[in-house]
């Protein structure tokens, strides 16, 4: 599962944006007037990553990272807060309890047929 979810977060996609929409229309029209103020040209930059999942405690804590997740995203950190918008698709609820509605309770020795995903609501601290 931290393999996994390591790959998610490696599979990132970082995009630059600029907001040079209408631009070239403007640039011609302002190179028949001498004298003319260029237009300003900024960027911003996106951060996009798939889906997350840092770890989930459903049905059991087997699938919890080491540290208790704190090292899983700051390989990743400079390139994710260095954006000026970032973002990626939660991949379960944030939550610290409860029975899952969609799976059955797990029995004793069978592979799950169902997955049910949750992370605990302190993980929220690192995504911020």
């Amino acid at each position: 599962m931290l393999k996994t979810s390591l790959l998610l977060v490696i599979s990132s996609l970082v995009l630059t944006c600029s907001n040079n929409i209408g631009t070239s229309n403007l640039l011609h029209a302002q190179e028949k007037v001498e004298g003319a103020p260029q237009p300003k040209t900024e960027s911003i930059t996106i951060a996009a990553v798939g889906d997350i999942m840092l770890g989930s405690p459903y049905p059991n804590d087997s699938r919890m990272p080491p540290n208790d997740g704190r090292d899983l995203l700051k390989p990743f950190s400079a390139i994710l807060t260095s954006a000026d918008i970032a973002f990626g698709n939660l991949e379960g609820p944030m939550i610290d309890g409860g029975i899952s509605a969609k799976c059955p309770p797990p029995r004793p020795n069978a592979p799950p047929k169902c997955f049910a995903f949750r992370m605990p609501t302190r993980y929220g601290q690192y995504l911020k």
